[in-house]
């Protein structure tokens, strides 16, 4: 019987979720700011609040959001 699965070894497991996708904002430094669009707003303070990051938000038009960084769990 021939298989059709190839089985590989050494191969990372992949992040769980989106985390990835939000990453960078653990990178960011107090007071840097970058623009989401509003559908992705939720999950942005989502994965802030899991991590421990304070970020403050404004809406500057109908569809975007900006996104400050105040400070995270190692910041007081």
């Amino acid at each position: 019987m021939v298989s059709e699965f190839v089985i590989e070894d050494n191969i990372p497991l992949p992040r769980k979720g989106m985390a990835g996708r939000w990453d960078f904002l653990r990178q960011m430094t107090k007071g840097q700011s970058f623009v989401v669009r509003g559908k992705h707003y939720g999950a942005v303070r989502a994965f802030a609040h899991r991590h421990g990051i304070k970020i403050t938000t404004r809406k500057i038009n109908p569809t975007e959001i900006r996104v400050w960084k105040r400070s995270d769990k190692n910041e007081q």
